[in-house]
C-alpha cells in the first residue's frame, strides 16, 4: 500500500538582520516575519541569510521546531563587521514532532568544501549548503533536504551547479530529495535547466514544483511587493508528488516580512521505501542539532 502523507516545505530568504534597511530593518519587521511563519506553519522551513539573532527569534517563537545548520564563518574570524561569526546560515527548521534529525552537515561551495569560509570561483564571500536527512516519525521514511544560497555570476553558479549535481547524484534511490535556496539567477536561466536535467539514482530527476502546476511568480521584490525575477526555487525529486505550490505574497499594512517572497510546496512521497541506506558521504561534517 502506498503511503501518500503530504508535508509542506517552505524556502525563505529572511534578509540578514544587520542590513541597513531603515523602516524595513530587522527590529521593525521581526514580529511581521514571525507572524508570517506562524501563518504558513510549514513542516520544513529552509532559510537563507539567517543570522544568529534571527535563528534565536524563530526558535523562541516556535520551540517545537528542530533546527540544523552552521554559519558560513563557523570556527573562523569573520572579515565582515556587519556579519560577526558564525555569520549567515542556510538553516533548516523542521517540526520535531513529525521528523527526527538523522544526519546534518554544512559544506562550502568551493574546491575545498569541508574547509570553513572557503571561497568558490568568482565569489568574494563564502557560500554554503546545509544538508539534512530527516526521518518521518510515523512512517519511518527518510528525506534528504539541501538548502543553499548561491553567489551571483556565471563563473560561480556554473561551478556550484556541477558540485551540487555530484552530491545529489549520490543520493540513494530509496531516499527522496529536495533542493531549495536563493540561487541568485532566474528560473529561466541555464542553471535551473542544468539542475533539473540529469538523472538521479533510480532514474529520478529533480523537478521544479511549478513544472506541473501554474503560478510561478517573481520572488525578490526589495520590500516593494513587485518582483520580476524568480530566484528562489524548490526542486523535488520526481518520486515526490507536488500537490500544491505557491509564492506567498502576504503583507500587513503595506509592510513585508522580507525582501523576498517565500515559496511553499505541499509534497507527498508516493512510493514505498526499502531498507534505510547507509550514510550519504564517507566523511560528512557532522553538526550538532541546535
Amino acid at each position: 500500500m502506498r503511503n501518500t502523507a503530504a508535508f509542506t516545505l517552505c524556502t525563505f530568504n529572511l534578509r540578514f538582520a544587520t542590513a541597513p534597511d531603515g523602516a524595513d530593518a530587522w527590529p521593525r519587521r521581526k514580529p511581521l516575519l514571525l507572524d508570517c511563519l506562524a501563518r504558513l506553519a510549514p513542516d520544513i522551513l529552509c532559510t537563507q541569510e539567517a543570522m544568529p539573532e534571527q535563528i534565536d527569534a524563530i526558535r523562541a517563537r516556535f520551540p517545537h521546531w528542530g533546527m540544523a545548520g552552521e554559519g558560513r564563518f563557523a570556527g573562523v574570524v569573520s572579515p565582515r563587521p556587519s556579519e560577526p561569526a558564525p555569520g549567515e546560515h542556510c538553516a533548516v527548521f523542521f517540526q520535531a514532532e513529525r521528523f527526527r534529525l538523522e544526519e546534518t552537515q554544512t559544506r562550502w561551495l568551493s574546491a575545498t568544501p569541508d574547509r570553513p569560509a572557503s571561497l568558490g570561483p568568482g565569489a568574494d564571500l563564502p557560500r554554503i549548503v546545509t544538508r539534512v536527512r530527516l526521518r518521518e516519525q510515523a512512517s519511518g521514511r527518510l528525506l534528504d533536504v539541501y538548502n543553499t544560497h548561491f553567489h551571483w555570476g556565471s563563473t560561480f553558479t556554473g561551478f556550484a551547479v556541477e558540485l551540487l549535481g555530484h552530491w545529489l547524484g549520490d543520493t540513494p534511490a530509496d531516499v527522496p530529495v529536495v533542493l531549495t535556496g536563493d540561487f541568485n539567477v532566474d528560473a529561466a536561466g541555464p542553471e535551473h535547466a542544468a539542475l533539473t536535467a540529469p538523472a538521479l539514482a533510480g532514474g529520478r530527476r529533480l523537478q521544479d514544483v511549478f513544472d506541473a502546476l501554474p503560478g510561478r511568480q517573481g520572488t525578490r521584490h526589495d520590500f516593494t511587493g513587485t518582483a520580476r525575477v524568480c530566484i528562489d526555487w524548490i526542486l523535488a525529486s520526481s518520486d515526490l508528488a507536488v500537490r500544491r505550490a505557491w509564492t506567498d505574497t502576504w503583507s500587513r499594512d503595506g509592510r513585508y516580512p522580507s525582501d523576498h517572497f517565500p515559496v511553499v510546496a505541499e509534497l507527498a512521497a508516493e512510493v514505498p521505501q526499502a531498507r534505510p541506506t547507509d550514510r550519504f558521504l564517507s566523511s560528512p561534517r557532522e553538526l550538532k542539532q541546535r
